[in-house]
């Protein structure tokens, strides 16, 4: 008999499994040791990569574009504990979908990006930003790897979502 025993088979699904903890663990990695790279190097000094593209230190304690940002420890932890419960919300949402048999590569870097980022919340109190993009005098507010990482990763289930209703509506019609 040439078949392996059961403990050897490696099934398509947990091939899908190693897959996107390779994505989550290679996105977490990445972000984390570019933020350490800033850390180290931005602290008292700001690199200019090329004209429209700065590396400088800040420190994010709210969330997107620093909107929430609070100075008092007791609003600060209530909105940790707020996104802590989004992300166990969408934890839940996508392993349901992968359940399901649903492609979960974007909820995947989402993750892996929100984790890193609550990481520096508990560790820091504040999550490190460094990336500065401007054209001109307009600069996009400052971010990291993992916002990145959860940009693609919303920007990619809004299109999955369009794309499947589009698709889903033609073939009824």
């Amino acid at each position: 008999m040439n078949n392996p025993t059961p403990s050897l088979r490696i099934t398509s699904k947990k091939l899908e499994v190693a897959l996107y903890l390779f994505i989550f663990i290679f996105a977490f990695i990445a972000d984390r040791l570019t933020k350490i790279w800033a850390l180290r190097n931005l602290v008292s000094k700001n690199i200019t990569l090329f004209q429209g593209l700065d590396l400088s230190l800040v420190w994010n304690r709210g969330v997107s574009w620093g909107l929430f940002s609070f100075k008092s420890a007791f609003k600060f932890n209530l909105l940790l504990l707020v996104i802590l419960f989004v992300i166990l919300f969408f934890c839940f949402h996508t392993y349901k979908m992968f359940k399901d048999g649903f492609n979960v590569f974007f909820e995947t870097l989402i993750f892996a990006g929100a984790i890193s980022n609550l990481y520096d919340r508990i560790f820091y109190k504040g999550v490190i930003d460094f990336i500065d993009f401007y054209i001109g005098n307009y600069h996009w507010p400052i971010f990291n790897l993992a916002d990145v990482f959860v940009v693609i990763g919303v920007c990619g289930l809004f299109w999955r979502y369009v794309f499947y209703a589009y698709f889903t509506k033609s073939k009824r019609s």
